[in-house]
């Protein structure tokens, strides 16, 4: 059995710059960082939940706010931090 191999392979060594927000990483570090951002933003809900309605005020927010974004999946992340 014969296998032909191309007589001009071509081979890419260089690298993908990642070019706007329709770039998907993937692999081990990704997954990594996309838990620990779940987690981070979990974790600022829980602080908008304690917050009184003066400190929520202090930071635009009202209490209908944080009801609608506690509301949401912890995988339901904001766009401007995926």
């Amino acid at each position: 059995m014969t296998c032909a191999t191309p007589s001009s392979a071509t081979v890419f060594t260089g690298t993908v710059p990642a070019i706007g927000r329709g770039y998907t990483a993937v692999g081990p570090a990704h997954g990594l960082a996309r838990l620990k951002l779940v987690v981070r933003v979990w974790n600022e809900r829980k602080v908008l939940q304690n917050l009184d309605d003066r400190a929520l005020r202090d930071i635009g927010l009202n209490r209908s706010d944080v009801e609608r974004e506690l509301s949401r999946s912890p995988l339901d992340l904001p766009s401007n931090r995926i």
